[in-house]
């Protein structure tokens, strides 16, 4: 006999299990060195439409990049006479979280729409939630107009000169501004968007590298108050995308001009964040508290160690006294654990002047002890050296 062969479906409550066991097992059976053992994910971008085949010794595996706030169509068909219960699981770049399940309710295609909460990799897994194998099509959309640009294709022509600020708007029908900047591997970029005087603006950055793949994005979490900052150390030379646009993207509802500004320079090798290791010998100290010390080549770190609490607006002050040629620097780590960094400064950053450090209205976000890490210019290998004052100011003296 031949033709097309009759398909037996289960019943929807039974095929509703099937899926839910499914998408455990993908939990179930990890992944080895990055991928499953049964191979590599391959790669897909948004617009493109690939065939393949489903077998249990076989996972088949797509992997795509995806921007914050990325509203994602993932549709699966089966092939005409397949006998595949189409299934489609997404799970994070890691594949250690199953993030979306959608199946065919016994029809011959499934379709999941996904919001995308952190840019990243994503992993699409296709599956079956009856027939053990079956061809395919599988197609991937990007419903909204994305804040990044599709690799390859230039978005913008407004070329950023460093150290020059511009500015712009920020509404509900143009959510973001994008920018361009050159710069060289070795480089960092220091990236400031600060919402203008009396702006409802809540400012977020997002930084692509030449292809247009996410490399980092900073909205106010890490400094306690809305305007965005982002440091980063370029890997390769090449025209970097800057998008300046609102926290939550689309979902939110703020709205105002903005300041935006690129400061490129030589980041310092291996000096960056000198994080302490193990339990250093700390100085306890409290808001309010004035010390002295002093910086050397065979004490290029000191440490101070103080008690935070949520929603605490601190001020920190390291300044070279007695004539000092010292350029003091600041850390500011969370030591509740790991060392974690929560702000830093240089010597004529933020309101100091040359031979002063300020790490000025950082709002403290956990509860635990703190500790400030008072150096110089390239820490450990630098080269000033001089005296010190450090001043420590908390919630009833942070506007002494």
């Amino acid at each position: 006999m031949t033709g097309t062969p009759t398909i037996h479906r289960p019943p929807a409550t039974i095929r509703t299990l099937l899926v839910l066991l499914i998408g455990l097992a993908a939990l179930i059976h990890p992944p080895v060195n990055g991928a499953l053992a049964q191979g590599e994910p391959q790669r897909i971008a948004y617009g493109e439409t690939v065939q393949g085949t489903f077998a249990p010794e076989r996972a088949a595996l797509y992997r795509f990049e995806a921007a914050r706030g990325d509203q994602v169509r993932i549709t699966l068909d089966a092939a005409p006479g397949s006998a595949l219960d189409p299934l489609i699981v997404l799970l994070d770049g890691g594949q250690n979280a199953v993030l979306a399940i959608a199946h065919g309710d016994g029809g011959s295609t499934a379709r999941l729409r996904f919001t995308v909460r952190r840019a990243g990799p994503y992993i699409i897994r296709v599956a079956s939630a009856v027939a053990p194998e079956g061809a395919f099509t599988l197609a991937l959309a990007l419903e909204n107009s994305r804040a990044t640009p599709t690799p390859g294709i230039a978005v913008s022509d407004t070329l950023l000169t460093p150290g020059v600020p511009v500015t712009g708007s920020i509404d509900a029908e143009d959510m973001r501004q994008v920018y361009l900047v050159d710069g060289r591997a070795g480089q960092q970029l220091r990236i400031r968007l600060d919402a203008a005087t009396g702006s409802a603006l809540d400012p977020m950055l997002v930084l692509l590298d030449p292809g247009g793949a996410p490399l980092a994005e900073n909205d106010d979490s890490a400094f306690g108050y809305v305007n965005a900052r982002l440091d980063y150390t370029l890997l390769r030379s090449g025209r970097y995308v800057i998008v300046a646009t609102r926290s939550d993207a689309g979902r939110a509802d703020s709205a105002g001009d903005f300041t935006l500004r690129v400061d490129i320079a030589q980041a310092e090798a291996a000096t960056a964040t000198p994080e302490p290791t193990g339990r250093p010998d700390v100085t306890p100290i409290r808001y309010g508290s004035r010390v002295r010390g002093e910086i050397d080549d065979e004490a290029a770190l000191v440490f101070y160690g103080f008690q935070g609490s949520p929603g605490d607006v601190i001020r920190v002050e390291m300044r070279a006294v007695g004539g000092s040629a010292l350029q003091p620097r600041l850390y500011l780590y969370d030591y509740s654990g790991a060392p974690a960094l929560v702000a830093d400064s240089l010597a004529g950053e933020s309101g100091g002047d040359a031979g002063q450090a300020v790490l000025n209205g950082v709002t403290l976000l956990s509860a635990g002890p703190y500790v400030i890490v008072a150096t110089r210019r390239g820490a450990l290998d630098g080269a000033t050296v001089g005296a010190f004052e450090m001043a420590l100011m908390g919630p009833s003296t942070v506007g002494e």
